[in-house]
This record gives C-alpha cells, structure tokens and sequence, in this order.
C-alpha cells in the first residue's frame, strides 16, 4: 500500500518461504522430532522397529494404519517419489533415504524438512505456516505453537484448528506428550 505494507501475496502451486534452519524456533524443531521421528538423530535414514510396529499394526487392523516412515523417508517422498502407498514406492523411499543420509547432515535434511512439510491450508514450511497461524515469524514460536503446528503434519486441514479446534488441541496435547 502507499505506507509500504504488504496487502496480499500472490504464489504459484506452493505458498512457501524458505528460511534457514537458525531462522526456526528450537521447540518447533523438538515438537516435529517428538511426533514424527524420535529416533531422528540416530538412525540412518530408515528405523527398523518403526518398520516393524508399524507392519505389524497394520497387519493387526488388516489395512494400512500407520507408517513406520522416518523423518528422511517423508522428505524423500515428498521431493521425489508419487504418494501411492505401494510396496516398491516404500522399498524405494527407503534406499533414497539412505543415500540421502550419507549426501547431506541431519540439520540440512532437518532444514529441508521443515521448509517444503506441508501445514495445510495452502502454506508450505515452516515460516509460511507461522505466519498464517499465529501471524510470527517461524523463530519466535512458543511450546505451545511449536507443539500445535507440529501436530498439524499427520492430517494438516483435519487437525487445523481453523477447522476443527477440539481435534487440533487433542492433537497438541499428544505433541506436549511425546515432547515431555
């Protein structure tokens, strides 16, 4: 406007801004760890008991109800590969997430991560997200932001707390849960 103050944003596919990891509030970087991969900083790129679990849940429930995907596994997924849930895509997930592992440093796949997740509502990463949220930069989120944009990940517009509140609290409760 004639003050100089942004009036609208026009994007292409992704409405995202991309910063660098420094840019991103530590408690969000615990709050995504704690709900999608705990095991982030020890495993290299694929988590055999998470697989194990989740094959096991899902042979249990007779469908497929849970992922036993890293952290680096959804970012391949995301980058590169189609979102069928198919054997080969998974046996494929899984080799480039290795390679991955070895290419780049926990912090830069972390740093990837968290700018090309998808947080609903047409906002991808975690800057973008911030703002539509809570209107702040990714750096000054707080634990209890952090943990309610980190619950957002699993099913972004079903935990939206624009869509449905209760299920966006649950969802941060389990967050804090994880977190502690």
């Amino acid at each position: 406007d004639i003050e100089g103050n942004q009036i609208a944003s026009l994007h292409d596919e992704a409405n995202r801004e991309v910063v660098p990891l420094s840019k991103i509030s530590p408690t969000l970087k615990r709050a995504v760890l704690a709900i999608e991969d705990s095991h982030f900083y020890q495993h290299q790129g694929i988590n055999p008991s998470s697989v194990a679990r989740a094959f096991l849940t899902n042979l249990e429930q007779g469908k497929v109800v849970e992922g036993g995907s890293t952290l680096t596994m959804q970012l391949v997924k995301n980058l590169f590969l189609s979102p069928e849930r198919e054997f080969s895509r998974k046996i494929a997930e899984a080799v480039l997430a290795i390679r991955l592992e070895q290419i780049l440093s926990k912090d830069e796949i972390l740093e990837l991560y968290l700018n090309q997740v998808y947080w609903g509502h047409n906002t991808y990463g975690a800057e973008t997200a911030a703002q539509s949220y809570f209107d702040k930069p990714a750096s000054q989120l707080n634990l209890a932001e952090a943990s309610m944009m980190a619950g957002l990940i699993a099913a972004p517009e079903e935990y939206s707390p624009f869509m449905d509140m209760e299920a966006a609290k649950q969802r941060q409760q389990l967050v804090l849960q994880r977190m502690q």
